[in-house]
């Protein structure tokens, strides 16, 4: 049976589901460019939602335009006109699921987006930045707060890489840290000097730093790790050192000091600090980060 699409349900797929409705019409080629001008909407709302303003608007025009081409399009099909099997009813809902397993696998194993959503990393990366994670390699696969298997990781990780991870007293909790000290290093933070392995990374000021958030200017510093350049911020004048989580983890493999810490790393665990180094919870409050905590990596991270 050749039953002629009915023109309204292709206009409301084609509004909330724009390549169904284009498909429903039996316009493959229409669902394609539909499905691209939807997910760059999507994408470009995500990432830049913050600051289009009016121009958040232009979102609704691939539904809107979606609409009414399958509307058109189903009041001119022909009636006696065959109908593919993606128009029917089984193939429309095979095209949502094969849809979803995708985004799933690849979010999932491939990569994955991470919005900011706290200041600690500032001046790299502020408060409602989108960083894109990668996900292979570093044995957490899972998405949606799923977990779906965990494995070593394979991919390496560098002193100055930026990572995500889960936090260990709430794991559904991720962060957002630098890499620091890699297993088997010693890691010494005393009143904002920085020594790996004995030996001082050189911090040099470049200019004072302040935002929306912290309208107090602060000196920035030129920070260099493995031949990896980046900015932090911090008061040298504050010797407050950060507060200790009572849980802290592996704290026999640290010593404290009224300014600061030292802490041998184990196989298997990382230091992690914030680019603010006196606004984050990182390895100096809440200790070492076990391996398979590690999200991924951010890619291109800001230097």
């Amino acid at each position: 049976m050749n039953k002629k699409p009915n023109k309204w349900l292709a206009a409301v797929l084609g509004l909330f589901m724009q390549p169904l409705g284009l498909l429903y019409v039996a316009r493959p080629w229409w669902a394609a460019v539909y499905f691209v001008l939807t997910i760059g909407s999507v994408v470009l709302a995500f990432v830049y939602g913050r600051v289009m303003g009016a121009w958040g608007l232009l979102v609704w025009v691939p539904p809107i335009a979606s609409a009414i081409h399958a509307f058109r399009a189903a009041a001119r099909f022909p009636a006696d006109a065959p109908r593919p099997w993606y128009s029917r009813w089984y193939g429309l809902l095979c095209v949502p699921l094969a849809y979803v397993a995708a985004v799933v696998l690849v979010r999932s194993f491939v990569i994955e987006p991470y919005r900011v959503s706290a200041g600690s990393m500032r001046p790299n990366y502020v408060r409602g930045d989108v960083l894109w994670v990668q996900k292979w390699g570093y044995g957490n696969y899972g998405t949606f707060g799923i977990n779906l298997m965990h494995r070593p990781i394979t991919a390496p990780l560098a002193r100055g890489d930026v990572i995500v991870f889960e936090f260990a007293r709430a794991r559904a909790e991720r962060y957002l840290k630098r890499v620091i000290g890699l297993p088997g290093d010693e890691i010494s933070y005393r009143h904002h000097a920085l020594s790996i392995n004995q030996v001082e990374m050189r911090a040099v000021q470049i200019d004072y730093y302040s935002d929306a958030d912290d309208a107090h200017a602060r000196q920035r510093f030129f920070e260099s790790l493995a031949g990896r350049e980046y900015a932090v911020i911090f008061d040298p004048q504050d010797t407050r050192p950060m507060p200790r989580d009572e849980e802290f983890a592996l704290p026999d493999q640290c010593s404290f000091h009224e300014d600061g810490l030292t802490c041998r790393l184990p196989p298997g665990y990382y230091f992690v600090m914030g680019d603010d180094r006196d606004n984050s919870a990182d390895s100096r409050t809440f200790g070492l980060v076990p391996a398979d905590h590690i999200v991924g990596k951010v890619i291109d991270a800001k230097q």
